[in-house]
C-alpha cells in the first residue's frame, strides 16, 4: 500500500459504525468542512484510519456539484492523511472520521485542503494530548 492511496479498508462502512460516530463522536468545524470523529483501540485487520465524505443535498442541490465537492474532499484527505496515520500507529489507535460539507457555495480545492489540514491536526492533537 502506498502512502498516498485511499484503499477500500480505509473507507468508513457499516450502518452501526456510522450511527455510533454521529451519536457519540466529537465535532470539529473548519469552514467549509465539519468533522465528526471517534477514537478506538485498533483491532486485528483494521486500518488505523477510516473516513467517509458527505455533501448534503440540502446544501448543494445539483448531483454533479455534490460529486465534485466529494471528490475534492476525498483528494484533500488522501494527500494529507499520512501524519495522522503515523500518530495512530504509534499509539495503537483507530480513528473514524466523517467529513461533512457545510457550505452552500462551491469551494475551491485549496480551501478544502486548508480545512482538511486543520481538522487532521486537531484530531492528532486531541489524540496525543488526551491519551485516549
Amino acid at each position: 500500500m502506498t502512502l498516498f492511496s485511499f484503499p477500500k479498508n480505509q473507507r468508513l462502512k457499516g450502518k452501526k459504525k456510522i450511527e455510533s460516530i454521529f451519536s457519540s463522536g466529537k465535532n470539529f468545524f473548519a469552514f467549509p468542512l465539519k468533522a465528526i470523529y471517534t477514537v478506538d483501540e485498533i483491532l486485528d485487520g483494521q486500518s488505523t484510519i477510516s473516513a467517509m465524505f458527505v455533501v448534503p443535498k440540502k446544501k448543494i442541490r445539483k448531483a454533479v456539484t455534490r460529486n465534485l465537492m466529494r471528490r475534492r474532499m476525498r483528494e484533500a484527505f488522501r494527500l494529507n492523511k499520512h501524519s495522522l496515520i503515523e500518530g495512530c500507529k504509534m499509539r495503537g489507535k483507530q480513528v473514524s472520521v466523517v467529513f461533512v460539507f457545510a457550505s452552500t457555495d462551491v469551494a475551491k480545492f485549496d480551501t478544502i485542503t486548508t480545512a482538511t489540514l486543520k481538522i487532521l491536526k486537531d484530531i492528532a492533537k486531541n489524540l496525543s494530548s488526551s491519551g485516549i
